[in-house]
Protein backbone atom coordinates (compact mmCIF):
# COMPACT_ATOMS: atom_id res chain seq x y z
CA UNK A 1 0.00 0.00 0.00
CA UNK A 2 1.29 3.45 -0.95
CA UNK A 3 1.94 6.07 1.67
CA UNK A 4 -0.65 9.44 1.17
CA UNK A 5 2.99 11.32 0.45
CA UNK A 6 3.68 9.21 -2.78
CA UNK A 7 0.18 9.06 -3.98
CA UNK A 8 0.19 11.59 -6.68
CA UNK A 9 -2.78 13.87 -7.51
CA UNK A 10 -4.10 12.99 -11.42
CA UNK A 11 -5.90 15.51 -13.35
CA UNK A 12 -6.04 16.05 -17.34
CA UNK A 13 -2.50 17.34 -17.33
CA UNK A 14 -0.64 15.20 -15.24
CA UNK A 15 -0.23 14.42 -11.36
CA UNK A 16 -0.43 17.20 -9.08
CA UNK A 17 3.10 17.91 -6.92
CA UNK A 18 2.28 19.27 -3.74
CA UNK A 19 5.58 21.76 -2.63
CA UNK A 20 7.27 18.79 -0.50
CA UNK A 21 7.07 16.51 -3.73
CA UNK A 22 8.53 19.69 -5.72
CA UNK A 23 11.45 20.38 -3.11
CA UNK A 24 12.11 16.48 -3.04
CA UNK A 25 12.08 16.33 -6.95
CA UNK A 26 14.57 19.00 -7.09
CA UNK A 27 16.95 18.31 -4.63
CA UNK A 28 16.34 21.55 -2.32
CA UNK A 29 16.49 21.80 1.62
CA UNK A 30 12.70 23.39 2.14
CA UNK A 31 14.22 26.86 2.57
CA UNK A 32 16.17 27.07 -0.64
CA UNK A 33 13.19 25.41 -2.49
CA UNK A 34 10.43 28.34 -0.82
CA UNK A 35 13.13 31.31 -1.93
CA UNK A 36 13.68 29.83 -5.17
CA UNK A 37 9.74 30.03 -5.77
CA UNK A 38 9.66 33.42 -4.59
CA UNK A 39 12.62 34.55 -6.74
CA UNK A 40 12.40 33.11 -9.88
CA UNK A 41 9.36 34.50 -12.21
CA UNK A 42 9.44 31.47 -14.51
CA UNK A 43 9.17 29.16 -12.01
CA UNK A 44 5.78 27.16 -12.14
CA UNK A 45 2.54 28.93 -11.05
CA UNK A 46 1.60 27.14 -8.16
CA UNK A 47 -2.56 27.05 -7.94
CA UNK A 48 -4.96 26.07 -4.89
CA UNK A 49 -7.27 23.27 -5.23
CA UNK A 50 -10.48 24.97 -3.39
CA UNK A 51 -11.49 28.44 -3.00
CA UNK A 52 -9.60 30.11 -0.28
CA UNK A 53 -7.52 27.00 0.26
CA UNK A 54 -4.09 26.54 1.97
CA UNK A 55 -3.32 23.31 -0.37
CA UNK A 56 -1.31 24.44 -3.36
CA UNK A 57 0.16 22.50 -6.25
CA UNK A 58 1.84 22.61 -9.49
CA UNK A 59 1.61 20.39 -12.61
CA UNK A 60 4.33 17.42 -12.96
CA UNK A 61 4.68 18.57 -16.62
CA UNK A 62 4.89 21.94 -16.08
CA UNK A 63 7.58 21.07 -13.49
CA UNK A 64 9.51 19.00 -16.12
CA UNK A 65 9.30 21.33 -18.49
CA UNK A 66 10.57 23.98 -16.35
CA UNK A 67 13.71 21.92 -15.24
CA UNK A 68 13.94 20.96 -19.17
CA UNK A 69 14.44 24.52 -19.61
CA UNK A 70 17.17 25.31 -17.05
CA UNK A 71 19.01 22.65 -18.68
CA UNK A 72 18.86 23.91 -21.75
CA UNK A 73 20.47 27.01 -20.16
CA UNK A 74 23.58 25.58 -18.27
CA UNK A 75 26.88 26.98 -19.70
CA UNK A 76 28.43 23.17 -21.26
CA UNK A 77 32.21 23.20 -21.28
CA UNK A 78 32.80 27.48 -21.23
CA UNK A 79 30.35 28.07 -24.58
CA UNK A 80 27.40 29.99 -24.68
Amino acid sequence: MQSSDSKKRQSSGGALLRPREQWMRLGLKRSTYYALRKSDPTYPTAFSLTPGGRAVVVKEDELEAWIESKAAQRVIGGAQ
